[in-house]
């Protein structure tokens, strides 16, 4: 409906962004009057901005918003309850590399691991996350998005079956 109107996708999804984030800072500046030092506000700003455009991508997995917010809610919890078992796995470099997929992709995990820090950390990716890791996940959000708003992905699909036709 807005792309008929001539709004550009841009200017959709940073007005978005601008009236979520917006909401998430009253809510945390709420948050922040009734706990006190023991909320880190600046950590919390970052955690924001990567927790709505990781939805925002994640929104394109869903067809209707009832499955979505199900759907979701049931993601989130089982990735919460079993990423700290990846801690178990006794093999340095998959722990290593899920650790650091999650910590780096996955914002809730981040957030996770601020709130309940690991007394002995034994890798990089174990370490105390800071409010500058979440630009990395801010930035692959961000292109991820313009990929597919740009359908990128679809035509990446099409040329490759344009492709296996001319092979057959």
């Amino acid at each position: 409906m807005l792309r008929v109107r001539g709004l550009k996708w841009w200017w959709y999804w940073a007005a978005n962004l601008l009236v979520d984030y917006a909401i998430f800072v009253v809510n945390l500046l709420i948050m922040k009057l009734l706990l006190g030092d023991l909320l880190d506000f600046w950590y919390m700003c970052g955690f924001g901005v990567a927790l709505i455009m990781f939805c925002y991508c994640c929104s394109f997995l869903f067809r209707s918003s009832n499955k979505s917010v199900k759907y979701f809610t049931i993601i989130n919890f089982c990735v919460g309850f079993f990423l700290p078992l990846v801690n178990l796995i006794p093999y340095k470099i998959p722990k290593d590399l899920l650790l650091w997929f999650f910590q780096n992709l996955y914002p809730l995990y981040s957030l996770q691991t601020k709130f309940t820090p690991n007394i002995n950390p034994t890798s990089i990716a174990e370490q105390q996350p800071q409010a500058g890791d979440y630009l990395l996940q801010v930035a692959f959000y961000t292109l991820l998005l313009a990929c597919i708003e740009l359908n990128i992905f679809r035509r990446l699909k099409r040329s490759a079956e344009e492709e296996s036709d001319y092979r057959v």
